[in-house]
């Protein structure tokens, strides 16, 4: 099945197709219908990173930010996590305000990681989710807000986070009834591409 699907998207690739190169780039990383080898699909990734395509950028992001196929280059991480960020990817986007909120390789910024986490929470990652509600939790690099930070501790455990609900818990014990009200309204209409906004009077 998957030697049948190499040779439909070989030519594809070949001719600059990025998600064909995408397509390629994943059967030698998983090893499905060819010998797994992380440095040729890091050279197809490059190929499909380089012809815009944000899942290659994400990907390629990783690889050369543990060595996987590529020599370890922290700057070439950083550089392919935003690319990808900018184009809209969601792990890329993550990575990126995980790279910012420790200064790995980048001068750290907990505003610009919390811009970077806002965009990925949005669209449903839920370590991003995770990630904001405790900068608001703390107060990095964004204003602190107990009822955001409880807020987004609850959709991070809906979208299937459940390390969220200890931190979530702890919080409580400092908040309002009201508090805690107005956090659970403000999670429960959460949607995909939302971000979360306080309604004030």
């Amino acid at each position: 099945q998957y030697s049948k699907a190499r040779e439909l998207w070989l030519p594809l690739a070949e001719s600059g197709d990025p998600r064909a190169q995408h397509a390629i780039a994943r059967l030698y990383e998983k090893g499905r219908g060819v010998d797994r080898d992380f440095k040729i699909a890091a050279d197809w990734f490059l190929k499909a990173a380089e012809n815009g395509n944000a899942y290659a950028q994400s990907t390629l992001g990783f690889m050369y930010a543990s060595g996987q196929g590529v020599p370890e280059n922290k700057q070439q991480a950083l550089d392919w996590y935003r690319r990808g960020a900018e184009q809209g990817d969601k792990d890329s986007q993550y990575d990126l305000g995980m790279k910012l909120s420790k200064g790995d390789g980048v001068p750290k910024s907990q505003a610009e990681a919390a811009l970077w986490f806002r965009k990925a929470a949005a669209q449903g990652q839920m370590a991003a989710q995770f990630e904001l509600a405790q900068i608001y939790a703390n107060g990095l690099g964004v204003g602190r807000d107990e009822v955001l930070a409880y807020a987004w501790f609850n959709v991070a455990i809906m979208s299937g986070h459940y390390p969220a609900t200890k931190p979530r818990d702890e919080l409580a014990k400092t908040m309002s009834a009201d508090d805690i009200a107005e956090a659970e309204s403000i999670s429960s209409q959460w949607k995909y591409g939302q971000d979360l906004e306080r309604q004030y009077p």
